[in-house]
């Protein structure tokens, strides 16, 4: 991050800090969360700005049903239904990508555990006082990462 601000300074081009914020902020969010660093210029990094993104405008988007739920047909109409449905299921991809890489046999152990790492072996030991499932586990990490990203979407 201080490569980039130093880089983008001699270049002499115009540094968002609140980008820059969010991008440190992702950054460890994810560190600590799934064990991964996402490069800044990165197609994964692309996607999960994407998705956090959609994510807001769809927590924020106008929903006829809300007000009126009779006029619920008026969200399948314009997309709205359809366009909630895509974005969850995008979310639930991402969040299993990571379950799916940490779940591989070859995979050698970590010897820093991230929370994934630790909901894994909550599941598995069945150490809770309920039983984890892997909705629950995906419910978690999208309760660690929400919100995290709303001071940049929001400008």
């Amino acid at each position: 991050m201080i490569r980039n601000i130093f880089v983008k300074a001699c270049l002499g081009q115009v540094i968002s800090l609140s980008v820059t914020r969010f991008s440190l902020t992702s950054t460890l969010i994810c560190r600590i969360a799934f064990g991964k660093i996402y490069d800044d210029e990165g197609l994964e990094r692309r996607r999960f700005n994407e998705l956090m993104i959609e994510s807001q405008a769809m927590k924020g988007g106008l929903f006829e049903s809300d007000y009126l739920p009779s006029f619920g047909w008026v969200d399948k109409l314009s997309g709205m239904i359809d366009r909630l449905d895509k974005t969850f299921k995008d979310l639930d991809e991402f969040y299993q990508e990571p379950i799916d890489e940490l779940m591989d046999p070859s995979r050698p152990k970590s010897v820093n555990p991230n929370i994934l790492d630790l909901l894994i072996q909550f599941k598995e030991e069945q150490s809770c006082s309920i039983d984890l499932t892997w909705d629950h586990i995906k419910a978690i990490l999208m309760d660690s990462i929400k919100d995290k990203s709303k001071p940049y979407l929001s400008t």
